[in-house]
């Protein structure tokens, strides 16, 4: 194998590999990157059996080849060249010599017959979005996702698509994340999957703003997206998602309009005195023209308020500020309604208008001064 590429390229494409390489597996080849110089063009790969991901760069390929590289050896050796054109060249042997101005540097690589082929995936459905919906069904439900694997389903993010629409939902048992977008490319069949949440955050890290559609092709056991020259392929969760919609209150008593950013600014003041070992929790006052934000703590106390437009009865709750805060800071929008029951309901955070997307934080118990 030989080729010539641009080291920038390079990196980038070794960078984005390994985040899908195994740090430890008893398959030595999958420690490593795939390297392919095929059809004028190289790949770069990273799997783990779980999820993979593979970077297509422009190259002058001079002999076709494929060898596996140590991941970590490999990435600090591109990411230290100097700026340029990198030689890669590999041996009968499978020594890679990597030359890039006056640096040189080898690797005894591994025989890619090792190496697993990425799944094919194809079959179920195929969903066409705008980077903009993606990333939103991405950014609003991570968050809530299970990070133990007491329910192993709860560690993933339900997709499910019908007609021209798309929900994604997260449930943690404490929170919930749900946003709602637009497909492109007109009417699907009704399909639904459950995404490992590590891997819906990959995506988000994947894909980069572009106004070419993006595709998710789905299988029974896998998915596939494509953005440009990357591919990112993931295992589904098996198993049936929680019912989700059974924890949504249908009927709410109190209100309140506020400005998003001045709710997150207050409560993050609050926050200051929180004790990270008791999670004190912030306690949230809806009154008829304001939101009090208090937090009281072995390390001191915070009063402060928000302006903000509330119908129904004065209501006092109690919540963890990080839920909260990660709610706010999904919803990206100038202001939202925060819809309640009681004080010991779970508390729904809704756009102004339409339905793009829900958020609900199940309230703490706390005692009163």
């Amino acid at each position: 194998m030989k080729f010539t590429c641009e080291k920038s390229a390079l990196s980038e494409a070794v960078m984005s590999a390994m985040r899908a390489v195994s740090l430890k597996s008893t398959i030595e080849a999958l420690e490593g990157i795939l390297v392919a110089a095929e059809n004028g063009a190289v790949s770069v790969t990273g799997y783990d059996l779980e999820s993979g991901i593979c970077t297509t760069i422009e190259a002058s390929v001079e002999e076709e080849g494929r060898v596996v590289l140590g991941a970590r050896t490999l990435s600090e050796m591109v990411r230290k060249l100097p700026e340029g054109d990198v030689s890669v060249c590999t041996d009968d042997k499978l020594v890679t010599q990597i030359r890039c101005g006056l640096s040189e540097s080898s690797l005894m690589g591994i025989d890619a017959g090792e190496y697993p082929d990425l799944p094919q995936v194809q079959g179920k459905a195929t969903l066409k979005l705008s980077f903009d919906a993606l990333r939103n069904l991405v950014k609003r439900t991570v968050f809530a996702v299970a990070v133990t694997d007491a329910r192993p389903i709860l560690t993933g993010v339900l997709l499910t698509a019908q007609g021209d629409g798309i929900t994604a939902v997260a449930v943690d048992g404490f929170r919930l994340g749900l946003a709602r977008e637009k497909l492109l490319g007109g009417p699907v069949e009704p399909v639904s999957v459950v995404v490992p949440g590590k891997s819906m955050s990959e995506i988000g890290k994947i894909i980069r703003e572009t106004d070419e559609e993006l595709t998710l092709d789905l299988s029974d056991k896998h998915l596939r997206m494509a953005r440009g020259n990357v591919t990112f392929v993931c295992r589904l969760l098996e198993g049936d998602f929680i019912n989700y919609e059974s924890v949504i209150p249908t009927e709410t008593t109190t209100e309140t309009v506020v400005d998003t950013a001045l709710l997150i600014d207050s409560i993050e003041r609050a926050s200051v005195v929180i004790n990270e070992k008791m999670r004190s929790p912030i306690i949230l006052r809806f009154e008829e023209t304001g939101i009090g934000v208090s937090c009281v703590s072995s390390l001191g106390k915070v009063l402060d308020r928000v302006h903000a437009v509330t119908k129904g009865p004065e209501l006092e709750l109690g919540v963890n500020n990080r839920y909260i805060l990660d709610a706010l800071k999904a919803c990206e929008t100038q202001g939202v309604r925060v819809c309640m029951q009681s004080s010991l309901s779970p508390m729904m955070i809704l756009p102004l208008e339409g339905n793009d997307f829900l958020f609900i934080v199940v309230p703490m118990r706390y005692k009163t001064e």
